[in-house]
């Protein structure tokens, strides 16, 4: 039996994945808010040119582009700015800590999908698998 811990490690969002949700919960904010004129900033250059390159494949881009439209289509006016990451950008340090932060609150209820697990469940399974056949000394497939 595989120990619960173990498997959510393995489930754990791609740092993409991750970065794609928090536009779309930055704009989830914007369409809450009375003013009109916002910015994004994000570190996450590989997000940034999938909206930018319309990768609509990806859930979480197709997410972000539809949110965005619409509030465009409703007089919100967003800039979405690129930031380096680790460059002692004191407001992008603060950031960061924030988000380091984060693993001690409650867990969200996000959708995911499916095809997000789909490496890392390999990867478990693949590990698991070697583990149970590294544990076999007399097993004749060790050799092979």
């Amino acid at each position: 039996m595989v120990p619960p811990q173990k498997l959510l490690d393995f489930l754990m969002l791609s740092v993409f994945s991750e970065q794609s949700y928090a536009i779309i919960m930055a704009l989830n904010i914007i369409y809450c808010e009375r003013e009109n004129n916002f910015v994004i900033f994000s570190d996450s250059m590989s997000s940034l040119q999938a909206v930018k390159g319309f990768k609509l494949e990806l859930n979480l881009v197709y997410q972000s582009i539809k949110d965005y439209s619409h509030l465009t289509e409703s007089g919100k006016r967003i800039v979405v700015c690129w930031i380096p990451s680790h460059v002692n950008i004191t407001g992008n340090e603060r950031a960061d800590l924030a988000a380091k932060s984060a693993v001690t609150l409650p867990i969200t209820k996000m959708k995911i999908p499916a095809t997000e697990h789909i490496p890392r469940v390999s990867q478990f399974c693949l590990k698991e698998w070697q583990d149970i056949l590294n544990c076999c000394e007399g097993n004749k497939l060790h050799a092979i």
